[in-house]
């Protein structure tokens, strides 16, 4: 557990903090159109049980201000058992050798507008990722809409500078 200044890192060792996780992404996240991944305030899908859910709380307080989750997978073989799997063809990444993570379901809560929680989950996942000896971490991520003008200048800069080398580069399957 990291415990620098105001917030606290830490897993979540009981169902009760991955519900509060799967609330917290219920009002982070929209549902895709026909989804059953709302349950009760929460948004859960077959993914939650196999994976580590890091929490971010406010010192004092215990209340969640961010969260993410991370498969753990022993190599590239197991890949097409990750959340990404579903839209994207990872079938190049089946190759590497080593164990690998996927970042999936990162939120901070809207309401938290403090640059450090975001700063301490990236420490957080550093430190996941070094102890665990993580050689490919890997994951999708979502922007708001469907038209992608509102991001040409994000999508820009992910292309020129952070594409994967080619024989590791997804295609698409969604």
């Amino acid at each position: 557990m990291i415990e620098p200044g105001r917030y606290t890192v830490g897993l979540a060792t009981r169902p009760e903090e991955i519900a509060e996780a799967q609330a917290l992404r219920h009002r982070c996240f929209p549902p895709p159109a026909g989804s059953d991944m709302r349950e009760n305030g929460r948004e859960i899908d077959p993914y939650d049980d196999r994976c580590d859910h890091v929490l971010l709380r406010a010192q004092g307080t215990g209340r969640l201000v961010g969260s993410f989750r991370l498969l753990l997978l022993e190599d590239g073989v197991e890949i097409s058992k990750s959340y990404s799997a579903q839209f994207y063809d990872l079938s190049r990444l089946e190759a590497f050798a080593g164990p690998v993570a996927e970042l999936s379901r990162f939120c901070i809560d809207p309401e938290v507008k403090d640059p450090d929680v975001l700063r301490l989950a990236w420490a957080a996942l550093t430190q996941i990722v070094d102890e665990r000896s993580v050689g490919l971490l890997f994951g999708c991520t979502s922007f708001a809409g469907t038209s992608p003008v509102p991001y040409r200048s994000a999508f820009g800069l992910l292309a020129q500078k952070n594409l994967a080398p080619a024989q590791w580069l997804p295609r698409r399957r969604a």
